[in-house]
């Protein structure tokens, strides 16, 4: 965790130098001696925030741990996957999605096919060929929210 030495001085990021300077003033009248532990991560945020070199270091560092933060925050996209099976015999084209039988898109053109799932947000992402039968993979994003299970399954 990164010691915040704006909040320890109770300033803002803006603060100038006469600002700090009062604000360790006035919070170092608290302590009665230099070796508490507030003491001196109060004088640590003055030493680094009085120093322009330092404060230029730390505010960049500071900027950089609240964008790694930022980005750990975000939910990671998940995605739905969805599989078209298109397979022809002897003139007729029958579709399959995730495993069952389409008949309302019986002998339905493919690209009518692909555009009615592009329409509901699905993505051509895959295509297998083997023989006679066409395997096309799509993905759409999802709003659901997959949890590691951390639990062991029993018996």
């Amino acid at each position: 965790m990164v010691k915040d030495y704006y909040a320890i001085l109770g300033v803002d990021e803006n603060a100038s130098p006469d600002e700090i300077k009062q604000a360790f003033r006035q919070k170092a009248k608290q302590y009665r001696s230099a070796a508490e532990p507030g003491a001196r991560e109060l004088k640590e945020a003055y030493d680094i925030l009085m120093d322009p070199h330092n404060r230029k270091r730390y505010d960049e560092f500071l900027q950089a741990e609240q964008q790694k933060r930022a980005r750990q925050n975000q939910v990671e996209q998940r995605w739905a996957y969805l599989t078209l099976l298109s397979t022809r015999n002897y003139g007729t084209t029958k579709y399959y999605i995730n495993g069952e039988q389409q008949p309302h898109l019986k002998n339905s053109k493919f690209h009518d096919v692909v555009n009615m799932l592009g329409s509901e947000g699905w993505e051509l992402v895959g295509i297998s060929v083997v023989g006679n039968e066409q395997t096309y993979i799509f993905k759409q994003p999802t709003d659901e929210i997959y949890e590691m299970r951390k639990d062991k399954p029993t018996a």
